[in-house]
């Protein structure tokens, strides 16, 4: 399935970079935004759509 992620999935997408930015001493008085890239296969043929969806959500850290 596509689409923009369950509100779990983004939890845990937020967790991760959490734990990146403290692993790599980045300061954590700043939102992350999340953007989407959505690859979806043409109808019949072999080519792809490609979208980028900007300011999916954004998460505190």
């Amino acid at each position: 399935a596509g689409g923009i992620p369950t509100a779990q999935q983004r939890q845990r997408i937020a967790r991760a970079a959490q734990q990146f930015c403290r692993q790599r001493r980045i300061s954590p008085a700043f939102e992350l935004r999340f953007d989407l890239i959505q690859i979806s296969p043409s109808f019949g043929g072999i080519l792809f759509s490609i979208r980028h969806i900007r300011d999916a959500w954004w998460a505190m850290i």
